[in-house]
This record gives structure tokens, C-alpha cells and sequence, in this order.
């Protein structure tokens, strides 16, 4: 499952913790999903959902569907690209940045550091992209997600 999921389950949590019912979770989620947003890349992609494009696309999924924000010549543009994009959002913010290999470890890397120093930005997480997800964006992929800070 893609890691906006686990941003549910993690807010789910915070309200049980702090008291919620089961109605109250559900209503805190039922707000959250809408405002949680998006952005990668799937540089090996077998495309199906994701598409085509020359060079690699930074995309972001919107509704269901992946849109093309930009295309890049390398992994370090498509990062700078990416903290341009979630860093555009009014905060406070808390973002999760993921890779699914070691290729793509230091672009999500240099991605985490730059949110990490952004004003908007008051937490930053990693995550490993998983096998459900990774089979179907390929190996080349990373990104991050991005919600904000519960009231």
C-alpha cells in the first residue's frame, strides 16, 4: 500500500491517543485524505498508470491519475523539482520521503534536506517504498507525500 495510507493509520492513532471515538477518528480521516498531496518519480516505470514521458518525469497523482509536473534529465533535478513543488504549500506541513532502492537513495536523500530546512516543513519521516508499490513504478523511484500539521 502507497504510504498516503500509512498517513491515515498515523493519524488515526494521534486522535485514539488523545481520546477520540471511533466516529471521531473516522471524521478526522475522512478530512485528512483530501489534503494529503504527492509527488515522484517512476524513472523505470512499466507505465500502466503512470505516463510515458522523455527524460524522467517528476509526477504527482491528483485525483486518481498521475500528471506529468515536469520532465528532468536526472535524479537530482527531479529532487530540486519536488522540494519546489511541496515547499509551494502553505504550512505547517509535516512530509514523508521515500526511495525504493539504493539507486535512488541519495536523490531522497538531498530531497529529505531540503523539506527538512523549509519553514513550512515541521517534520520530515523516511519510508522505504515498498514491493506494492514499487511493482509498479520500478526501482528508479522515490517521492514524498505531504499533510498538514492536526489542529
Amino acid at each position: 500500500a502507497s504510504f498516503g495510507v500509512g498517513i491515515c493509520v498515523l493519524a488515526a492513532a494521534e486522535a485514539i491517543a488523545a481520546g477520540a471515538s471511533a466516529l471521531e477518528v473516522a471524521d478526522v480521516i475522512e478530512k485528512l485524505v483530501p489534503s494529503i498531496g504527492n509527488v515522484f518519480v517512476a524513472a523505470t516505470a512499466p507505465r500502466g498508470r503512470i505516463p510515458a514521458s522523455a527524460g524522467i518525469p517528476v509526477l504527482s497523482f491528483v485525483a486518481g491519475r498521475a500528471e506529468t509536473l515536469a520532465p528532468t534529465r536526472s535524479l537530482e533535478q527531479s529532487a530540486e523539482i519536488m522540494a519546489a513543488h511541496v515547499g509551494s504549500r502553505s504550512g505547517p506541513l509535516r512530509a514523508a520521503v521515500g526511495h525504493a532502492s539504493v539507486a535512488t537513495a541519495a536523490a531522497a536523500d538531498a530531497l529529505a534536506d531540503t523539506l527538512d530546512r523549509s519553514e513550512a516543513i515541521v517534520e520530515v519521516m523516511r519510508y522505504r517504498v515498498g514491493p506494492s508499490v514499487g511493482a509498479h513504478t520500478g526501482s528508479l523511484t522515490f517521492g514524498a507525500f505531504w499533510w498538514p500539521v492536526s489542529s
